[in-house]
């Protein structure tokens, strides 16, 4: 019964599929992964991270499908450059490197994709509003540029792979951010971080199948947790962020594709291990607890970023 259920929905998804989005939108996962610094003035800090995003739980509109016929998998190296001029004005650059992978299950066969690219490059600047007695808070203005691949091919078919297995979404983008943090005076080693993104989403010209394609905008609200605590003589940041992700629906050529945009919410317990003075290793892991989509779309199944921080 199962090889015949896949084969109606390769017959009659794939199409859809082709171009829907997926649990994030083309390219590398940006919001989310940006990790705000905020160094003493003519300081310079340098981030590498690798992001693991597994893809494989299908939905149909609010049902999860029982059903793993498709697999993605994003991977994705970033490297962020942060530098502060001054105790209120920084900014940074962020560089991904991604590789997208993709496996249907066919009855008989497998159809496998790949390919890796780099990604689309952001620059933002920040603007530190607020910085005393344990209270700091801050906004941020940026713009993504189309410097990734969108003609990717499959590295063993060379078949043009489609939007959503692309390292770059051909768009000029625009990104605001606000953040406030601050530490309990009761416990002044906790602090809590309340952060929202906004992701505005240019026209894309650059892709084979569309003459114009734009990745739906993109809202996040990101709270998180955090406490110090002295283990083994070293420093440990235990966290624990909550995630919560909403975006619109495609457009391509005009049309909206309705199998996009939705409301996403994670959970993301993390460990940050101050290794030296100047620097911090970090791991977390994310998982989805609530997902309310539009249409059929497959997404996140569990997340994972590894990353380490030093500052100059």
């Amino acid at each position: 019964m199962r090889p015949l259920c896949c084969a109606i929905l390769v017959i009659f998804l794939c199409p859809v599929i082709g171009y829907s989005q997926t649990c994030c939108t083309g390219g590398a996962p940006l919001v989310g992964t940006i990790n705000l610094q905020n160094p003493d003035a003519g300081k310079l800090s340098l981030s590498i991270s690798y992001d693991l995003n597994k893809i494989e739980d299908f939905f149909q509109e609010n049902d999860k499908l029982n059903d793993d016929f498709i697999r993605r998998r994003t991977k994705t190296l970033f490297a962020q450059v942060d530098y502060a001029f001054n105790d209120k004005i920084s900014v940074t650059m962020l560089l991904p490197y991604v590789w997208l992978s993709e496996s249907i299950d066919q009855p008989g066969s497998i159809e496998k994709n790949s390919t890796d690219n780099l990604g689309d490059v952001t620059v933002f600047g920040q603007y530190q509003v607020l910085k005393k007695d344990g209270l700091s808070a801050g906004f941020g203005l940026g713009v993504k540029l189309p410097t990734g691949e969108t003609k990717g091919r499959d590295a063993e078919s060379q078949f043009i792979l489609p939007p959503t297995m692309q390292s770059g979404t051909g768009s000029v983008d625009y990104l605001a951010l606000a953040q406030v943090t601050a530490r309990l005076p009761f416990r002044k080693s906790v602090t809590i971080t309340q952060a929202f993104y906004y992701k505005l989403n240019g026209d894309s010209h650059r892709f084979t199948f569309h003459d114009r394609y734009r990745f739906g905008n993109e809202f996040q609200s990101i709270s998180a947790f955090s406490d110090q605590l002295l283990i083994a003589n070293m420093l440990n940041y235990p966290s624990l962020t909550l995630r919560v992700r909403t975006t619109t629906k495609d457009r391509v050529d005009n049309y909206d594709n309705p199998n996009t945009g939705g409301i996403w919410a994670y959970i993301a317990p993390g460990w940050t291990l101050q290794l030296l003075p100047e620097v911090k290793a970090s791991v977390r892991y994310e998982i989805p607890f609530l997902r309310r989509l539009k249409g059929f779309q497959i997404t996140t199944t569990q997340r994972i970023n590894v990353s380490v921080n030093v500052i100059i």
